[in-house]
């Protein structure tokens, strides 16, 4: 059964992310393997237009890998995680198989096919785990847990760009090709663990599935509260319903429930006024939903009922990371040449020191991340750090096209990190646990698009002007578009009352004690049918 609403609050996440961090680290290592063997890849091959098929490769490997993401998650969606995440462990581990064959062949599309099916899992495992985790920290330190999948993902890079050209390109290969082999049985032993953890909650925690919809202002209104009661396999279910057309009155506490029930005496034996009250008879009388969390200010988010699957403010955060993360990682890609031509020109070393640099950057933000998220956490403000982001990453371009270089890039770092904790953890606040797989692989599908496309306009802006200035105009104006996205973000999430701070449609709890609570239900269900008679 797919449990994507099932609360895990309750139970320790400390293995799951222990054993899911291995299967992490070794599908990026395998990503980053072929840029930290680039030369030797080079000269392994011995083509001279090895560059131009190399580059091919990876814009076929983000062109493909925009739509697996997208079917990663919607498979998500229709089967839950489990399932998802072993898949894709083993995808690694497949498309790393026929790289390796394509490298003892020398056949360059062999291994070109090989790298295009590791993207498959290396791709899509981020957002899987991302949304694997919200099931136990959705509500209790659920950006630090992010950071720290983010913290070991930048530890794996800089592993892998550090010790991987010390090795021949085979051995690089058959190494990576083991890890993933590895990272499979830590996929399945999680799952093992995470299925005995649901299997607790549903026998022992006796979990309740909270759903609220929250519907708009002047109409027609549908309220559901849902309470699952798991004793055992047997599931019961109380539903309370409620619906309230145009000109329905305001909401009744219970105190005001009991008083029209006191009154049902008073219209029975005052037929004439029964009939005076025709038509506020008609109306259904508002039910106080019980509520399993106290939703701050929600008269001031009652306009963001009549969304779709995804709310406007969803698709301002994808286009704010999309257009952010591409200027960074553009400008990343080619920042050990940058760094040497411009900041280390002279220097002995100057391109190996360049590239250690690198390596220190991509750490030190996967350091950053988890203490960032434990800052959004406790203080939230995530749509204002949005916009922070967004000013950083385009301050850090103009000190780029500056000559400062490594002030730049430096600044970058800050930008990506702030960028990817308040984006990957705001979105599972604003989106129904149904659909995450969609929301995080549309997101990252975008993303690939833009990684896929941006290099081929850099080089068309460099090649056609004869100079970079040109291909670092086009990063800033990437900057500026994802700026102005955070700036709508915020505005949104203002009006909204901290929207993605504190989550919209669903909230889920695990309690010990249900029983009271279903009780009460009952009698407010009865008090409401005995006030429909009436």
């Amino acid at each position: 059964m797919n449990r994507l609403f099932l609360d895990k609050s309750s139970k320790s996440n400390k293995t799951i992310v222990s054993l899911t961090v291995f299967p992490l680290m070794a599908a990026q290592i395998c990503f980053e393997l072929p840029v930290a063997q680039y030369s030797k890849l080079q000269s392994y091959f011995a083509i001279d237009e090895f560059p131009y098929y190399f580059a091919l490769i990876y814009t076929l490997y983000f062109l493909v890998n925009a739509v697996t993401p997208i079917v990663s998650g919607s498979v998500r969606d229709i089967i839950g995680e489990r399932f998802v995440i072993v898949f894709l462990s083993i995808m690694t581990f497949i498309g790393q198989g026929v790289s390796t064959i394509g490298l003892i062949n020398q056949n360059l599309v062999i291994y070109g096919v090989g790298r295009i099916l590791t993207g498959w899992g290396i791709e899509s495992f981020m957002m899987i785990l991302t949304c694997f985790i919200s099931a136990y920290n959705k509500f209790d330190y659920f950006t630090f847990t992010v950071g720290i999948y983010q913290m070991f993902n930048m530890f794996a890079t800089g592993l892998c760009l550090w010790y991987a050209p010390k090795f021949e390109v085979l051995e690089a290969n058959y190494i990576a090709l083991g890890v993933s082999f590895v990272a499979i049985f830590g996929s399945i032993i999680a799952n093992i663990y995470d299925e005995k953890n649901e299997k607790e909650c549903l026998q022992k925690s006796r979990p309740v599935f909270f759903t609220q919809t929250i519907v708009g202002l002047n109409k027609q209104k549908k309220q559901s509260l849902i309470i699952k009661n798991q004793e055992g396999p047997e599931d019961n279910f109380i539903q309370v319903q409620e619906e309230e057309k145009q000109e329905a009155e305001p909401s009744k506490s219970n105190e005001q429930i009991q008083q029209s029930g006191q009154k049902i005496q008073e219209f029975k034996s005052q037929p004439s006024l029964r009939e005076n009250q025709e038509e506020e008879s008609n109306k259904l009388i508002t039910l106080p939903i019980p509520s399993l969390r106290n939703l701050n200010r929600q008269q001031t988010i009652d306009h963001w009922s009549d969304v779709h699957e995804f709310p406007r403010i969803y698709w301002l955060m994808v286009l704010f990371y999309v257009f952010i993360s591409t200027s960074i990682l553009a400008l990343v890609n080619v920042a050990v040449e940058f760094l040497k031509e411009k900041w280390l020109k002279g220097v002995d070393r100057g391109e190996e020191l360049a590239y250690n640099l690198v390596i220190l950057l991509w750490i030190f933000s996967g350091i950053v991340t988890p203490l960032f998220g434990l800052v959004l956490d406790y203080y939230g403000h995530r749509s204002l750090m949005t916009m922070l982001s967004g000013l950083m990453c385009v301050w850090a371009h103009l000190l780029v096209l500056g000559n400062q270089a490594f002030e730049g890039l430096l600044l970058l770092t800050f930008a990506f990190t702030f960028s990817f904790a308040t984006i990957w953890s705001g979105i599972i606040y604003v989106i129904q646990a149904d659909s995450y797989g969609k929301s995080f692989g549309i997101l990252i599908g975008l993303q690939n698009v833009g990684l896929a496309i941006s290099p081929l306009i850099i080089n068309y802006l460099q090649s056609f002007s004869k100079t970079e200035i040109f291909g670092e105009f086009f990063l800033i104006m990437l900057a500026l578009v994802g700026a102005g996205a955070s700036y709508l973000i915020y505005s949104e999430d203002y009006k909204a009352g901290a929207l993605i701070d504190r989550g919209m449609n669903v909230e889920q709890e695990s309690i010990e004690d249900n029983q009271s609570y279903i009780e009460q239900t009952k009698n407010q269900q009865k008090q409401y049918s005995d006030i429909q008679r009436i």
